[in-house]
C-alpha cells in the first residue's frame, strides 16, 4: 500500500483534499512544493469518488490510512475501465474473440499492474491514453481530439509523441473522408484545448496560490532545460534492452507472432508505440513508467499471437504446451518482481511499526523528525495516524546530531544511529532491499537495515501545554 517518491505529489494531494478540503493553508505541496508543479485535477477527480466510502470508513473507526486503500483502489478502477474499454475496441477492430487471450497476458506481467494504482502522473494520463487508443480504434475524432487533447496539456506534455502519430494515422490522405475528417480535427482542437487548458490553468492556480499551466512548466524543465538529467541517466536503448523486456517478458515473442499472423493492421497498431519509445529515448533520463502507455498497444498483438498458436491445428499440442509456458513464466517472473518490490518501502513500514509499538501507544507527547530517505520510501501523511496529538515534521536539510536534539523521536537512515548512541536509544531498524545477487535466485534478494527509529533518552514536555 505504500508509495515512494515519484507519487508524493498525487498522495499527498489526495490525503489533504480529502481531510483538508478548502483549508489550503495545511496543504504538504506548499511547504514542500517539489521541483516542478503537477496538476492537481488527477487528484481532485479520485477523492471526489472516493470521499463517500472515506467518510463511511471514519465512521465506522476505521484508521485514516485506509482511506489511501480506497484512494488507490479508485484509481485502479479507473485504469480498468479504460483497459476494458480498449480491449473492446480492439475486439472490434480486429473482428477476434480477443479477450480471454488478453487478459491472460495482462495478467502474467508485472509492471502495468504495478503502475494500475500507483498515483503517479503517467498513472492518470494512462486513463485519458487508453480513452484515446478506443477512439482511435473507434473511429471517433471528436473523443480521439478532446482525450489527446486532456493527456498532452494537463497530463504529461511528451504524450504529444505517441498521440500525435495516432492523429495523423486518423487522418491518412490513403483513406475516404480525409478532408472531412481534417477539418472535423481542425474544429475540435479549437474546442478542446481552450477547454482543457483554461480548466487546468484555473483549478492548479487556485491549489498552487499562484497564476501557472503545470504541464507548461514541467515541459520546460524536462525538455528545454533538460534538467530531468540530475536525476539519472541511461543509454539510448535502455527501454529497448530493458524496459520493454522487463515489463512485456514473453507477451514480445507472442506479440511477434501475432505481427506475422495478421500483418499489415497490427504493424498500424504497434507503429506509434515504436515512433514513441524511440523518439522518447533521446531524453537522456528514463524509467519504465514513462512508456507504460505503449504496454496495451503490444499486449494486443500479443493477445493475437496467443490466439493463433491455441488455436493452430497442426502441431496442436506442442503450440499450446508454448501458450502455457508463455503465461506460466509470466506469472513467476511477475510474482518474483512482486516479492522483490515489497522490500522497497522502508519508510512506509517503519511509520506503521511506529504506531503498533507497544511504548508509543502508552501515550505522551512524540515530537518526531522523519528524516528524506523515510519519505521518499512511503512516509505520507495517511500514515500519520495521531496528526492531533502528535507533531510531525519533514523539515529539511538538518545534519545530523544536535539539530534534531529537539525532537523526542527521530525516524534516521540506518547508518546515523551511532551518531546518536549518547542522546537516543533504538527502539528498533527496519530493513530494506540492497540488491539482487540473480545467480543465487530464489534466494538471491540482499536486505539490509535501512531505518532506525530513535527515543531520546530524556523526554520533552509538551509546548503546548506548557504555554497554556
Amino acid at each position: 500500500p505504500f508509495t515512494k517518491v515519484e507519487e508524493s505529489f498525487n498522495v499527498q494531494a489526495l490525503h489533504d483534499i480529502l481531510f483538508h478540503r478548502a483549508d489550503f493553508r495545511k496543504y504538504d505541496h506548499l511547504e514542500f512544493p517539489g521541483v516542478v508543479p503537477r496538476t492537481f485535477l488527477g487528484a481532485v477527480t479520485v477523492s471526489l469518488l472516493s470521499a463517500p466510502f472515506v467518510f463511511i470508513s471514519q465512521l465506522i473507526g476505521l484508521p485514516k490510512f485506509a482511506a489511501l486503500y480506497i484512494a488507490r483502489v479508485v484509481l485502479g478502477l479507473l485504469v480498468t475501465w479504460s483497459l476494458l474499454k480498449f480491449r473492446s475496441a480492439a475486439e472490434r477492430h480486429f473482428g477476434l474473440r480477443l479477450s480471454s487471450y488478453f487478459a491472460l497476458v495482462s495478467i502474467s506481467q508485472f509492471h502495468f499492474l504495478f503502475y494500475a494504482s500507483r498515483p503517479l502522473p503517467n498513472t492518470f494520463a494512462l486513463i485519458i491514453v487508453l480513452h484515446c487508443f478506443s477512439s482511435w480504434l473507434n473511429g471517433s475524432a471528436r473523443s480521439l481530439i478532446f482525450s489527446c487533447a486532456l493527456a498532452g496539456l494537463v497530463f504529461r506534455g511528451e504524450l504529444i509523441l505517441l498521440l500525435g502519430p495516432i492523429v495523423l494515422m486518423h487522418l491518412s490522405p490513403q483513406t475516404r473522408g480525409a478532408r472531412t475528417r481534417f477539418w472535423a480535427c481542425v474544429r475540435y482542437s479549437l474546442q478542446a484545448v481552450p477547454l482543457w487548458l483554461g480548466l487546468s490553468v484555473a483549478v492548479d492556480s487556485l491549489f498552487w496560490q499562484r497564476w501557472l499551466w503545470p504541464e507548461g512548466e514541467v515541459l520546460w524543465y524536462n525538455t528545454i532545460l533538460n534538467k530531468s538529467s540530475n536525476w539519472g541517466t541511461m543509454p539510448f536503448l535502455w527501454y529497448f534492452y530493458s524496459a520493454l523486456p522487463r515489463s512485456l517478458l514473453l507477451a514480445i515473442p507472442l506479440a511477434v507472432v501475432g505481427t506475422v499472423a495478421s500483418g499489415r493492421r497490427v504493424i498500424r497498431l504497434i507503429a506509434p508505440a515504436l515512433v514513441f519509445i524511440f523518439l522518447y529515448s533521446f531524453l537522456p533520463h528514463k524509467e519504465l513508467r514513462f512508456v507504460v502507455y505503449t504496454i496495451p498497444l503490444f499486449n494486443v498483438a500479443a493477445a493475437i499471437g496467443l490466439k493463433q498458436l491455441w488455436e493452430v491445428q497442426s502441431h496442436r499440442l506442442l503450440s499450446r504446451l508454448a501458450c502455457v509456458v508463455c503465461v506460466a513464466v509470466g506469472v513467476l517472473a511477475s510474482s518474483g518482481f512482486l516479492y522483490i518490490s515489497h522490500h522497497n518501502y522502508p519508510g512506509g513500514v517503519a511509520l506503521q511499526q511506529l504506531h503498533r509499538t507497544p511504548a508509543m501507544m502508552q501515550g505522551g507527547y512524540v515530537s518526531m523528525h522523519i528524516c528524506n530517505a523515510a519519505a521518499q520510501t512511503g512516509v505520507t501523511r495517511f500514515g500519520q495516524e495521531n496528526d492531533g496529538t502528535w507533531r510531525y515534521s519533514k523539515k529539511e536539510n538538518l545534519q545530523a546530531g544536535d539539530a534534531l536534539l529537539p525532537y523526542s523521536h527521530i525516524l534516521v537512515e540506518a547508518k546515523d544511529v551511532p551518531v546518536y548512541s549518547r542522546t537516543h536509544r533504538l527502539l528498533f531498524t527496519v530493513q530494506g532491499l540492497s540488491g539482487i545477487e540473480w545467480r543465487k535466485a530464489p534466494r538471491g534478494i540482499k536486505l539490509q537495515d535501512k531505518l532506525a527509529l530513535l527515543e531520546r533518552n530524556t523526554p520533552i514536555l509538551d509546548k503546548r501545554k506548557v504555554q497554556k
